[in-house]
C-alpha cells in the first residue's frame, strides 16, 4: 500500500509492515533487485536487523543505496546469474523485480532462490501485468513490465499470497489514482480502510507479497 513517506514507518498493515513479518527471525538476507534501496529503508524502520546484502543490475541505484547505508553490502549482478552457493542467506527478498523478465525467466529465478534459502523466499509483484507511471528514464530498458502474475500462478508454486493496495484505486496505469490525482488523499486513506478485503483476497489488489517458507 502507498502511503506518505512521513506516515509509513509509522503505520501498520503497510506493504514494509507486511513484508517485515514475513521476514522476522530470518538473520541474513539477500535482496534481490534492491534498486535504491527504498523497501530496505523502510524494513529497517519497522525493525528488521538483519545482515541485509543488496543486489541489483543498475549501478546508479546501487550508488544511491550505498549513500543511505541501507545494506551491509553491495552486489552488481543480473539477478539471471545469482552468485550464491545454496542455503547462502535465511531469506531473499525480491520486490518489484519478476515483472521485469520474461515469465520462462522469471520462474527459473524463483526456483532458484528456492535452494540460495533456507528459511523462507518473500515475492512483491504486481497483481497483473502493469505498466510502470513516470518511469525513470536513465532506467528505462529495465523498466518496462514483460510479465503479470496472478495471485493463482504464487500459489501453485507453493506461495502463500497476501493482497496489498485496492486495485481500482492503485493499478496503474488505469487506477483512479492516475487519473484523478486530486484526490489522492482520499484515495489513499479508502484504499488503507479496506486493507482487510485487499489483504484477504488479493484478486481485487493492485500488489501481492507472497511468503515460501523452505522445508529443512
Amino acid at each position: 500500500m502507498f502511503i506518505p513517506h512521513r506516515a509509513n514507518p509509522y503505520l501498520p498493515s503497510t506493504y514494509a509492515d507486511v513484508i517485515a513479518r514475513f521476514l522476522k527471525g530470518c538473520r541474513t538476507i539477500l535482496d534481490l533487485g534492491c534498486g535504491r534501496g527504498e523497501v530496505m529503508y523502510k524494513l529497517r524502520n519497522r525493525g528488521v536487523v538483519a545482515h541485509c546484502i543488496g543486489l541489483d543490475i543498475w549501478a546508479p541505484y546501487l550508488s544511491e543505496a550505498k549513500k543511505k547505508r541501507t545494506h551491509h553490502a553491495y552486489i552488481l549482478a543480473d539477478s539471471k546469474y545469482l552468485p550464491f552457493r545454496p542455503k547462502s542467506f535465511d531469506a531473499v527478498l525480491s520486490s518489484q523485480l519478476i515483472e521485469h523478465l520474461e515469465k520462462l525467466i522469471g520462474l527459473k529465478v524463483l526456483l532458484e532462490l528456492e535452494d540460495i534459502a533456507s528459511k523462507k523466499i518473500v515475492i512483491g509483484t504486481p497483481a497483473g501485468l502493469q505498466d510502470p507511471t513516470d518511469p525513470d528514464t536513465s532506467y528505462v530498458r529495465y523498466q518496462k513490465h514483460k510479465t503479470g502474475y496472478l495471485p493463482l500462478d504464487l500459489a501453485n508454486l507453493g506461495y502463500e499470497v497476501v493482497g496489498q493496495g485496492l486495485g481500482i484505486i492503485y493499478r496503474s496505469p488505469n487506477g483512479l489514482m492516475h487519473k484523478m490525482p486530486k484526490l489522492k488523499p482520499i484515495l489513499i486513506v479508502i484504499s488503507y480502510g479496506l486493507f482487510p478485503i485487499t489483504y484477504l483476497l488479493p484478486y481485487f489488489a493492485a500488489q501481492m507479497i507472497a511468503v515460501k517458507t523452505m522445508r529443512k
